[in-house]
C-alpha cells in the first residue's frame, strides 16, 4: 500500500515537473527547465563572484606576490568569462536550437547595436584600460574634461569608480578615460612638484623675498620633499604683471601615500605661510591698480 502511494505521488511529481508551462520556437518549457535554469545561474554567479572576490584577496596575502592591477585584471576577466559561461550553459540545458533564431538575432542586431553602442563602447574601453594598465587601482587622477579628481577605488568592464577628496563615489564610464585627457598624478612616480603663484609689489627686492619665503616654508612640519638638493623649496620670479612682480613657489610632494592630505589642501597650507610671512616682514601684497591721465577737463568740471 505505502509503495502504491508513493508511486502515484512520484509519477504526480514527475508530471507537474513536466508540464510544458510555455513554448519558444517550438521548445516546451516545463517546471523542471525553470528550476534547472535558476540552478544553472545561481550556481554559475556565486561561483564567478567568489573567482573574483578570491584573486582580490590574494593581493594582501604575503605568499603570492601578484600586483593590485593583475588581480583586479584577472578577476575582472574570470568574473565575465565565467558569467558568459553561465549563460551558455543555461540555454544549451533548455535545449533551444539557437541556429533557428539566428535569422530573428540578425534581424534584431542592428537595433541592439544601436542601443547599446554606448555600453559595448564601455565595455571594450574597460579590456583596454585593464591590460594596458594606464589608470589602476590606487591611482590618483584628474580629468579634464569635467574637473573630476580623487582616487580610483575599483575598475570594472562598464565603469570605473573614483573616490573624490570629499568621500564621494563617482561612477565615470570607462570610455571617458579613452577619449578625455586624464592626469595620472601616480602612473610611475609618485613624486611631484606644485606651483603656487604668488605677488609682491614692485620696489620689493627679490632676494629678500626668497629668504623669508624659503625658510618659512621649510619650517612647515608637511609631508613634502626637504632632504634632495634637487628637489628644495624654490621661489621663482616668472612675471612682471601690470599690478605686481609674480613668483612661484616650486615645491615637491609625494602624491598618493596612504592617509596623506590631498594636493589642494597642501596647497592651502603653503599659501597660508606664504601670506603670513610676506604681512610679517612688511612686503606688500598688491591688488590691481590703474593710472587715469585726463587729456583734457570739460568747463563744467572745472568751475564746480
Amino acid at each position: 500500500m505505502f509503495s502504491q502511494n508513493f508511486l502515484e505521488g512520484y509519477e504526480k511529481v514527475l508530471y507537474v515537473l513536466n508540464y510544458s508551462l510555455f513554448k519558444i520556437n517550438k521548445t516546451d518549457f516545463t517546471l523542471m527547465n525553470v528550476i534547472g535554469i535558476f540552478v544553472i545561474l545561481v550556481v554559475g554567479l556565486t561561483l564567478a563572484k567568489s573567482f573574483k572576490k578570491y584573486i582580490t584577496s590574494l593581493v594582501d596575502n604575503p605568499k603570492h606576490l601578484l600586483k593590485q592591477e593583475t588581480a583586479t585584471m584577472i578577476s575582472v576577466l574570470g568574473y565575465y568569462i565565467i558569467f558568459t559561461a553561465t549563460i551558455l550553459l543555461s540555454i544549451s540545458y533548455t535545449g533551444i536550437d539557437l541556429t533557428s533564431l539566428t535569422i530573428i538575432m540578425s534581424a534584431l542586431s542592428v537595433g541592439i547595436g544601436f542601443g547599446l553602442q554606448a555600453i559595448i563602447s564601455n565595455f571594450v574601453s574597460g579590456i583596454v584600460l585593464l591590460f594596458e594598465q594606464s589608470v589602476k587601482i590606487g591611482d590618483y587622477v584628474d580629468i579634464s574634461s569635467n574637473g573630476l579628481v580623487g582616487k580610483v577605488t575599483d575598475i570594472r568592464m562598464r565603469y570605473t569608480s573614483i573616490l573624490t577628496f570629499d568621500n564621494i563615489e563617482v561612477i565615470v564610464p570607462n570610455k571617458t578615460f579613452i577619449e578625455s585627457n586624464v592626469i595620472n598624478w601616480t602612473m610611475s612616480d609618485r613624486v611631484k612638484r606644485l606651483k603656487i603663484p604668488f605677488g609682491v609689489a614692485y620696489g620689493t627686492d627679490a632676494k629678500t623675498v626668497d629668504e623669508v619665503i624659503i625658510p618659512a616654508i621649510m619650517a612647515l612640519e608637511k609631508d613634502f620633499i626637504k632632504d634632495d638638493e634637487d628637489r628644495l623649496p624654490r621661489c621663482v620670479m616668472t612675471a612682471m604683471g601690470d599690478s605686481s612682480v609674480n613668483f612661484e613657489l616650486w615645491v615637491w610632494i609625494r602624491v598618493g601615500i596612504k592617509n596623506q592630505i590631498p594636493p589642494g589642501a597642501t596647497i592651502n597650507d603653503f599659501l597660508r605661510t606664504i601670506y603670513k610671512t610676506l604681512n610679517d616682514n612688511n612686503i606688500s601684497i598688491p591688488f590691481p591698480q590703474r593710472d587715469v591721465h585726463l587729456v583734457s577737463i570739460p568747463d563744467t568740471l572745472e568751475r564746480n
